[in-house]
C-alpha cells in the first residue's frame, strides 16, 4: 500500500515537472521492480535517464552502467559525468579506460580519486598501472 501511494505522489510530481533527481530515480525504480505499479521498463528507463539529466548521481552511473551492458557508446559519456559528480565507481570506469590507452598519468589520477573514494578496484587496478619517467620521485 505505501509503494502504491509512494508511486502516485511521484508520478504526479514527474508529471506536473516538478520531481526532483531523487524522486525520478526512485519512480524509475518502483516501476521497474513493479513495485506499487505495473512493471513498465521503458517507463522505468525514461525517469531514470530523467534523473540522470537532472543530474542524480546514482541514476547517472545507473545509465552508464545500462548503456554499457547495451554495448552504447553513450556509456562513456555517462561514466565521465558520474566522473565529474565525484561517483567513485565512475572515477574508476574512466580511470580504467585512460590506462588501457596509454594515458597512465591521467589514469592514475583518476584511479586515486576513486580511490580515495572508498573504490577497492581502484585501489587494485593502481598497483597495475606501469611506471613511467614522469612518476620518479613519486611517492603514494
Amino acid at each position: 500500500m505505501l509503494a502504491r501511494t509512494l508511486y502516485a505522489q511521484l508520478a504526479g510530481r514527474a508529471e506536473r515537472g516538478t520531481a526532483v533527481g531523487e524522486e525520478l530515480n526512485t519512480l524509475a525504480l518502483l516501476l521497474d521492480a513493479g513495485d506499487g505499479c505495473t512493471e513498465d521498463r521503458r517507463g522505468a528507463m525514461k525517469y531514470l535517464e530523467a534523473a540522470a539529466e537532472r543530474g542524480h548521481e546514482v541514476a547517472v552511473v545507473t545509465m552508464a552502467m545500462v548503456a554499457e551492458e547495451a554495448k552504447c557508446e553513450t556509456s562513456r559519456a555517462w561514466y565521465k559525468r558520474g566522473a565529474a559528480l565525484g561517483n567513485a565507481q565512475a572515477q574508476c570506469w574512466i580511470g580504467k579506460e585512460l590506462v588501457a590507452g596509454g594515458d597512465y598519468a591521467g589514469g592514475r589520477r583518476m584511479l586515486e580519486e576513486a580511490r580515495d573514494g572508498g573504490d577497492e578496484e581502484a585501489a587494485v587496478a593502481l598497483c597495475c598501472i606501469p611506471r613511467t619517467k614522469a612518476d620518479e620521485g613519486r611517492h603514494e
